[in-house]
């Protein structure tokens, strides 16, 4: 960034098992820095598993979905930026995550804080240009294979088939398609296609007035049963609440 950032809000969450929202969109950049715990996240095509010592970045102006998995320690700053072109969503681990631990001690990891002083908005700002500095100096790394593998998942969201059929396919064992897909974006191909299908089921709930079979259908279940079983588990509440608490 040309700029520097301007600090808007620091929250510390702990011993939180849930998100407030499964979803969220923001108007300025914002990261979450996980401490304990683990969740799911969606942000466009960038999807994963964030774990202990990893930063989440969410562009302004992208939907930020996130499910927890084990209860999480969080830390979430947001940032305004004069130029928000060259920021993408992406997963970055700390190698000194104890540095990162200090600023938020020095903040104080306590309620939400919108006002700073020189001293607070010092430390925020070393979170962010430490972020920035690993994004620069992290290897880069690109599978096509797991990438073909991604896109085979989302073209297929609507049909079923098993994780051997699609490992025959590129010509890995399930086993090793399962441990190159998740060295390539932090989760397996099942996680992510399962992903994938709830993000559609929700949008279909709140755009649509299919019924729910015809949305299980349309996101690869058999049946209404398993679609209403998976979306309870991933969501929290069964598709019929959803759709009518998305509605209110």
């Amino acid at each position: 960034m040309t700029t520097e950032p301007e600090p808007l809000l620091y929250a510390a969450f702990y011993n939180k098992t849930r998100f407030d929202f499964e979803s969220e969109l923001f108007d300025c950049a914002v990261i979450f820095c996980l401490e304990r715990g683990e969740y799911e996240y969606t942000i466009g095509d960038s999807t994963g598993i964030s774990r202990p010592g990893e930063a989440v970045i969410c562009p302004p102006g992208m939907r930020f979905f996130r499910r927890v998995i084990e209860p999480v320690d969080l830390h979430v700053l947001r940032f305004g930026l004069s130029d928000a072109t060259k920021l993408r969503p992406e997963r970055i681990r700390f190698r000194d995550f104890e540095r990162i631990r200090q600023d938020f001690a020095a903040i104080g990891q306590s309620g939400i804080k919108h006002i700073f002083t020189p001293s607070e908005r010092h430390y925020l700002l070393d979170v962010w240009y430490t972020i920035q500095s690993e994004r620069e100096s992290r290897p880069k790394q690109n599978d096509p294979l797991m990438e073909s593998v991604r896109q085979e998942l989302c073209s297929r969201i609507s049909e079923r088939f098993t994780m051997s059929e699609l490992a025959a396919k590129v010509g890995l064992t399930p086993v090793a398609l399962i441990r190159r897909f998740r060295r390539a974006f932090g989760m397996t191909p099942n996680e992510y296609l399962i992903g994938q299908r709830i993000r559609l089921a929700e949008r279909l709930l709140c755009e649509t007035d299919l019924p729910l079979a015809a949305i299980a259908a349309e996101c690869g279940y058999e049946n209404e049963y398993y679609f209403s079983a998976s979306f309870r588990k991933n969501v929290g509440v069964p598709p019929g609440s959803y759709r009518k608490s998305a509605r209110v």
